[in-house]
C-alpha cells in the first residue's frame, strides 16, 4: 500500500495516532526537501519511507524508529516511479509537512499510484490553511489563498493581485504564503552542472509587504494602502509560546519593523478583509504593534465598533449592533435602546442629541433600503423580461425555416485550405465551430475543418433561426455563402470571410455544465489534459504540432528518396533483443515468449543485400519506468541502415539527412509558417556539425567543472558525513549522465556529434575502433558509435557501425550471455557475403521537440504513452 502521511506543522510530536500506524507498516524512511510555496513538505520510503520537509525537527530518526532518506523536489515531481516502485509488494509511506493535499505534487503521486492499481491511504493533519486561525481571524471569513514569490529585477509576477482583489471585494481575508528557496543553485553552478547549493532563503514579512505595495503602485486600484490596510504576520504557527509568533499592524507598520520581530521562518501574511468582526479585531489587538492604531483603523477604516456589528449583531447584550442608527432602523424610532462605549463599559441610555442624530441616520438607512428594494425589483423585472424576451425569441425562431435559394449560383464544395482562389464565389464548407461571438443581430463563427480556419458572418434571417440562437462551440455545421476579402483594416484567417446565406447544424455539441469549455480550458490540471487528450487535440497549439509532424515525416521521406533509401516495414512483435533485456515489454505469443520491439535495426540489416540502403518509420517500445520530459514508453523510431560505408560516412549521412530535411521544411510555405508560430526564433543548424570524441568530452566536462554523483559498486549514491551526495569529476569509462550531456550541449549551443564510446557502455553489435598501438592492449576499447546532441533537448540520434565479421559477432553474443540461436537470421548476414555497414535511430518526438521548441516530448505525439498512462 502507498501511504501519504501528514506530519503537522511544529515538530515530530504533531504526527497523529493514525499517522504512526502508517509508519509502523514501513521498513525504513527517507526525507524529501523542497518548497511548495507554502509551509514546506517532507516525504519517506517504506521499503520505503519518503519524507518531504523543511524543518529538520520533523525528521528525527530516533522518534520514527526508521532510517530517513533525503529526496529532493525533482525526485518527487519527476521520478515518482522510484517512490512507487515497491508499493505493490510492501508498504511505502510519503511523509509531508502539514496536510498531504497542501501541494498538487502529492495529489499527482496519488493519481499515479491509483493508475498503477496500488492501494492508497491518506492520513490528514493540520496545515497552515487551518492553523492560521491562531491569529484570531475566523476561517469562514477567508477567501482564496495566494503565494508571493521572490521578485527579481526582470521577473515580478503579479497575478496574485487579482486574487487578493477578488477577496477584498467580498470583504474576505487573504492568506499570503511567502516564498522559500531550498536547494537553489547559482547561475554559474547551474551552468557548470555543479550540485552546489546556495543557503536556504526565506521571504521576510518586510520584504513581502514591500513587494505587495510595489505592485499596488503599478496597479493603482487603491486596494492596498500602506497606512490603512491591516495585516497580520505569523510564523511557526502551531509551535506554541516558544516558537509561534503573531504580529499585527498596518502594512506600513509591518514593513518598518525589523525582520527579527517576526520570529523564525517560515512566515505567512494575512491581509485583513473589510468583513472584520469585532471579536476578530479584539483578539488580534493583543498582538498589534500599536494597539491604539490597530483599534482606530479597525473602527474608522474597517467600519467596526468595539462593542458590536451591524452585519452580524442581533441587538442582544452579547451580540450588540454597531451603531445606534442601525438599532432604530431595525426596531423603529420608539424602541428602547441602550448604548455602551466599549465592551468593558456598562450599557446606558443614549443622550437626546445622540438619539436625534441616530433617527436621522435610521431614516437614511430606510431610504437606502427602499431604494435597494426598488432596484432589486427593477433588476428582477429586467431579468424576467430578458428571460421572457429570450423565450419568446426562441419560440419565434422555431418558425423560421431556412431554404437554400435555388436561384443563387451553385456553391462549390471545398476545404478551407483551398478557398483563396474562390473569392467572390459561392462556396460550401463544413467543419467545427471553433469560436463563436454574437454582436447585436450578427453572429461571427470561426470554423475549423482540420485544414485551416475560416471566419463566417451570419446576419439577417440566417442569424435568427433556433439553431443560430442555441449554437454552441464544437458543434459541426455546414456553411454556404459568398467568400469575400475582409474589409481594409480588418483581419481574418486567410484574409477573407464567408458571408453566409444558408447553413445547417450537422451535429450539435452540448451547452451548460457539459459544454466544451467547462470540460477543458487553459487552467485544467495536467492529468485532466491527459485524460481529455482527444479534446486537447482540437486546440490550435496541439493541432499545429501534429500538422508540423506530418510535414516533418514527408520531408524526411523526401530526403531519404534523394539518397536512394528504400522504405520498409519491419515487425513490431519480435523474439530478440537489441538494447538490453531490462527494457523489453514481454508478452505471451501463442505459448512462446515474445517482445515489443526496441528497435528495427536487426531487420533493416537483412534488407541491405536485396534492397540496398533502407529506412523505416516504426513504433519502438522501451519498458523504462521513467517520467522525464524526454522519455516515452512508445515512440516513433526513424531508423536507417547503409552498406559499404565507414564511420565518417555514417556521420556525414546523418548530418545531411537532418539539414536537408530542415531546409525542405523551411522552403515549404505552410511548414515554415508552423515553425515560426511554434518556435519564432528557430534557425537552421549550421554545417558542419561539431564532432567531439568521448575522451575529449570527459576532459571538456572536467574543464567546465561539471561533475556527477559518486556511486558505489551497486550504483548507489555515496554521501558525505553531512548526508549530501558526493560529487566527483568524470573519468574515462564513466557513462556520461543525461544531465551532464545536456548541460554540455546547451553551453556549446550547437549540434554536437559525441562519438567513440567505450565498448562496455554500448550494445553487443557495435564495431570496435582499431586498437591504439601505444596502449599495449591496456585501457578501454572504444566503439565506432555516435550520438547526435541538440541544444535544449539532448540526444536525438544514436548510431554506430556494425560488427561485420561473423566470428567477432559470435564472440559478442557469448560475452553478453546472449543465446545466439534465435539470432540465426541476423548472423547469416555475416555468413553470406558480409560488408562494412552502419545505421542509426532517430527519435521523431525528440526531433520535433527541438524543431518546435516543446518542453516535453509528450506534446509531440498523438496519444503519448508513459508509465501509468495508456489511455485514451
Amino acid at each position: 500500500m502507498f501511504f501519504i502521511v501528514g506530519l503537522g506543522l511544529c515538530d515530530e510530536k504533531d504526527i497523529t495516532v493514525r499517522g504512526c500506524e502508517g509508519l509502523n507498516a514501513c521498513i525504513f524512511g527517507g526525507v524529501h526537501e523542497y518548497s511548495n510555496g507554502q509551509q514546506g513538505t517532507t516525504g519517506t520510503y517504506t521499503t520505503l519511507l519518503y519524507a518531504v520537509l523543511i524543518d529538520q525537527a520533523l525528521t528525527k530518526e530516533e522518534f520514527y524508529g526508521k532510517e530517513i532518506i533525503i529526496a529532493d523536489r525533482d525526485m518527487v515531481e519527476t521520478e515518482s516511479d522510484e517512490i512507487l516502485r515497491d508499493a505493490e509488494k510492501e508498504d511505502v509511506s510519503l511523509l509531508v509537512v502539514g496536510d498531504p493535499f497542501g501541494a498538487t505534487t502529492h495529489t499527482d503521486i496519488i493519481l499515479r499510484a491509483r493508475a498503477l492499481k496500488i492501494p492508497t491511504r491518506v492520513i490528514h493533519n493540520a496545515s497552515i490553511m487551518n492553523a492560521i486561525g491562531a491569529c484570531g481571524l475566523q476561517l469562514y471569513n477567508f477567501g482564496q489563498t495566494v503565494s508571493l514569490v521572490f521578485f527579481t529585477e526582470t521577473w515580478k509576477p503579479d497575478s496574485f493581485y487579482d486574487r487578493i482583489k477578488e477577496n477584498a471585494d467580498l470583504g474576505m481575508h487573504t492568506l499570503v504564503l511567502l516564498d522559500i528557496k531550498v536547494k537553489e543553485q547559482s547561475e554559474e553552478n547551474l551552468a557548470r552542472g555543479r550540485k552546489i547549493y546556495e543557503p536556504p532563503r526565506y521571504m521576510s514579512i518586510p520584504q513581502a509587504v514591500s513587494q505587495l505595495l510595489e505592485i499596488e503602485d503599478q496597479r493603482q486600484t487603491g486596494m492596498l494602502a500602506a497606512d490603512t490596510t491591516l495585516a497580520i504576520a505569523v510564523s511557526r504557527v502551531g509551535g506554541g509560546d516558544g516558537n509561534e509568533k503573531i504580529v499585527c499592524g498596518t502594512l506600513a507598520q509591518l514593513r518598518d519593523q525589523p525582520a527579527e520581530k517576526f520570529g523564525q521562518p517560515l512566515h505567512s501574511l494575512v491581509l485583513v478583509g473589510k468583513r472584520l468582526h469585532h471579536l476578530e479585531a479584539e483578539y488580534a489587538e493583543s498582538y498589534a504593534v500599536d494597539s491604539n492604531s490597530w483599534r482606530e483603523t479597525a473602527k474608522t477604516v474597517y467600519g467596526y465598533e468595539a462593542s458590536g456589528s451591524d452585519t452580524t449583531g442581533s441587538g442582544a447584550a452579547d451580540t450588540p449592533y454597531q451603531t445606534l442608527a442601525f438599532a432604530l432602523f431595525e426596531h423603529g424610532h420608539d424602541a428602547k435602546v441602550l448604548l455602551r462605549k466599549d465592551s468593558a463599559s456598562p450599557y446606558d441610555e443614549p443622550t437626546q442629541s445622540a438619539l436625534k442624530k441616530a433617527k436621522k441616520g435610521a431614516d437614511g438607512l430606510e431610504k437606502k433600503r427602499k431604494k435597494a428594494e426598488e432596484q432589486a425589483e427593477r433588476d428582477a423585472q429586467a431579468g424576467k423580461e430578458e428571460r421572457e424576451r429570450r423565450e419568446k425569441l426562441l419560440e419565434e425562431s422555431k418558425k423560421i425555416q431556412l431554404v437554400e435559394d435555388a436561384n443563387l449560383p451553385k456553391a462549390v464544395k471545398t476545404k478551407v485550405e483551398n478557398l483563396a482562389p474562390l473569392r467572390s464565389q459561392r462556396v460550401r464548407v463544413s467543419g467545427w465551430v471553433h469560436r463563436l461571438r454574437s454582436q447585436k443581430d450578427i453572429i461571427f463563427i470561426v470554423l475549423r475543418d482540420g485544414t485551416g480556419y475560416l471566419q463566417a458572418v451570419l446576419s439577417g434571417k440566417v442569424a435568427h433561426t433556433y439553431d443560430a440562437l442555441t449554437l454552441t462551440l464544437e458543434s459541426t455545421v455546414e456553411l454556404i455563402g459568398t467568400l469575400q476579402p475582409v474589409p481594409e483594416g480588418k483581419t481574418a484567417p486567410g484574409g477573407h470571410e464567408l458571408i453566409v446565406d444558408y447553413w445547417r447544424v450537422l451535429g450539435a455539441a452540448p451547452g451548460g455544465d457539459d459544454a466544451f469549455t467547462n470540460r477543458l480550458n487553459e487552467k485544467s490540471d495536467p492529468s485532466i489534459l491527459a485524460d481529455l487528450r482527444h479534446l486537447v487535440l482540437r486546440g490550435e497549439n496541439a493541432s499545429s504540432i501534429l500538422r508540423l509532424r506530418a510535414y516533418l515525416m514527408s520531408a524526411f521521406r523526401a530526403s531519404y528518396a534523394k539518397h536512394s533509401l528504400v522504405e520498409v516495414t519491419p515487425p513490431c512483435l519480435v523474439q530478440t533483443q537489441v538494447e538490453g533485456g531490462a527494457t523489453l515489454f514481454k508478452l505471451d505469443y501463442y505459448g512462446q515468449p515474445a517482445f515489443l520491439t526496441q528497435s528495427s535495426q536487426l531487420y533493416l540489416e537483412t534488407c541491405l543485400p536485396s534492397l540496398g540502403d533502407v529506412f523505416c518509420v516504426q513504433e519502438s517500445f522501451r519498458a523504462e519506468n521513467s517520467h522525464t520530459r524526454r522519455h516515452l514508453s512508445e515512440y516513433t523510431h526513424l531508423e536507417a541502415e547503409l552498406a559499404f560505408i565507414n564511420f565518417n560516412d555514417l556521420m556525414d549521412h546523418i548530418e545531411s539527412i537532418i539539414c536537408e530535411t530542415v531546409d525542405r521544411l523551411l522552403r515549404d510555405e505552410a511548414a515554415a509558417a508552423l515553425i515560426k508560430l511554434l518556435n519564432p526564433g528557430f534557425k537552421a543548424p549550421a554545417r558542419p556539425f561539431m564532432r567531439l570524441s568521448y575522451v575529449d568530452a570527459i576532459k571538456w566536462l572536467n574543464d567546465h567543472k561539471i561533475q556527477h554523483e559518486a556511486e558505489d559498486a551497486a550504483g548507489n549514491p555515496i554521501k558525505d558525513a553531512q548526508g549530501n551526495v558526493k560529487m566527483v569529476d568524470h573519468a574515462v569509462g564513466d557513462d556520461i549522465a543525461e544531465a551532464a550531456e545536456r548541460q554540455m550541449t546547451d553551453i556549446i549551443g550547437t549540434p554536437v556529434f559525441l562519438y567513440g564510446f567505450p565498448a562496455e557502455l554500448k550494445a553487443f553489435y557495435m564495431k570496435k575502433m582499431p586498437a591504439d598501438a601505444s596502449a599495449d592492449g591496456k585501457g578501454p576499447v572504444f566503439t565506432e558509435s555516435c550520438d547526435l546532441l541538440m541544444p535544449n533537448v539532448g540526444e536525438i540520434v544514436g548510431g554506430s557501425m556494425r560488427i561485420a565479421d561473423m566470428e567477432e559477432l559470435l564472440a559478442a553474443y557469448k560475452r553478453e550471455g546472449i543465446d545466439a540461436s534465435p539470432y540465426y537470421w541476423f548472423t547469416d548476414q555475416r555468413k553470406y557475403g558480409t560488408c562494412e555497414h552502419g545505421g542509426y535511430g532517430l527519435g521523431v518526438e525528440r526531433f520535433l521537440a527541438w524543431l518546435a521548441n516543446r518542453y516535453t516530448v509528450r506534446e509531440c505525439c498523438l496519444y503519448p504513452r508513459w508509465p501509468g498512462r495508456a489511455t485514451p
